[in-house]
């Protein structure tokens, strides 16, 4: 016979009461569907549930998705752990309503939110994470990875291999203090710098070819391993820009060496699609959900400006259709997969 321990959990009345009544007029199912039954937000359920049944972490988890897919210890006490965090990140957001707009507001909101009106994504720590944010990864490839800890591999990276590295390793430490995507807009262009560096000293295995193809292979293998945020892959995103972008958003720029990046231009080009085609070979044995790639094309009074490039994206990506196409009539945002702009760019 089972033996039950009150717990008592801190929250807003009104949040309470209102939860009541939603439970009571829409009944179980949707409360299941909300994942936050009585039988979900009770652990030692959940883990018979996750450990004695045949179930996949998509169907034992509340916030399912193709990320987390192992199952395993880590699974079972990160997906065990999310109807609470979601019970309380709901109570923080009806709280912080009720307080800058009334009660009423906030009691709207959480109705609309129970019925699907609006669909929260990540919402078990909607109120604890931010969510999708676009990085430069400039002072990485400048400092190295001063930010991580006091005197801890504070340092630039040297050579190509080591900048792969330290990005893997900066998208996993960013990935588990936030929800959302990792955007790396300008990963291939400083992954660029630092293999036409070790090419010209010699520091390369085989030939350049294949050394920057076998360092495209182990970041996109990496990244798409299912720990990189504690039990899943992390969502990821690189951009492929065309010219005209390119000069726009880099014209002025320079790599670590002081060297003007424009100077490289039809190289770097060049250099974007190779990756392409590594990841596009990738897929024919794997799958590989990240990065997920998106290709940035001008597009002034219905012509494509760089319409070599453009027609090359088009033929290529009608292989696996695997990236996204975000064409704009000026330089002055960019489109990170889910995320629709990111803007000002230019200034």
């Amino acid at each position: 016979m089972a033996g039950y321990l009150d717990i008592s959990i801190k929250l807003d009345e009104d949040f309470v009461e209102c939860l009541k009544g939603l439970k009571k007029e829409y009944g179980n199912k949707l409360t299941i569907l909300n994942g936050l039954s009585n039988s979900q937000l009770n652990n030692t359920e959940f883990i018979d549930n996750f450990v004695d049944k045949n179930t996949s972490v998509a169907d034992a988890s509340i916030d399912g998705n193709a990320n987390a897919s192992t199952k395993d210890v880590r699974s079972l006490i990160t997906e065990m752990r999310k109807p609470m965090l979601k019970l309380e990140s709901f109570n923080k957001i009806f709280y912080e309503l009720k307080k800058k707009y009334g009660v009423e507001v906030a009691k709207q909101w959480l109705k609309d939110e129970w019925i699907g009106f609006y669909y929260n994504h990540d919402a078990y720590s909607t109120s604890f994470y931010p969510y999708c944010y676009s990085y430069d990864l400039k002072d990485v490839a400048e400092r190295g990875l001063f930010f991580i800890k006091d005197n801890f591999n504070a340092q630039a990276p040297q050579h190509l291999t080591t900048f792969t590295d330290f990005t893997i390793e900066l998208v996993s430490f960013l990935a588990n203090l936030s929800s959302g995507a990792v955007g790396l807009a300008n990963f291939l262009i400083y992954s660029f710098y630092f293999w036409k560096k070790d090419c010209a000293s010699g520091y390369y295995v085989k030939s350049p070819e294949y050394y920057r193809d076998q360092e495209f292979q182990r970041i996109v293998y990496k990244i798409n391993q299912p720990y990189v945020r504690v039990n899943q892959a992390s969502f990821s995103n690189f951009q492929i820009f065309d010219h005209e972008y390119f000069e726009a958003l880099f014209g002025d720029k320079t790599y670590p060496d002081g060297s003007y990046m424009i100077d490289f231009e039809d190289e770097f080009i060049e250099y974007q699609k190779a990756f392409l085609r590594v990841a596009s070979k990738i897929r024919e044995s794997n799958m590989m959900t990240f990065p997920v790639l998106t290709y940035a094309l001008l597009r002034v009074d219905g012509k494509f400006v760089d319409e070599d490039f453009a027609r090359w994206c088009c033929k290529h990506n009608m292989k696996w259709n695997d990236s996204n196409f975000y064409i704009s009539e000026d330089v002055t945002s960019l489109s990170n997969c889910c995320k629709l702009k990111i803007c000002n760019l230019t200034e």
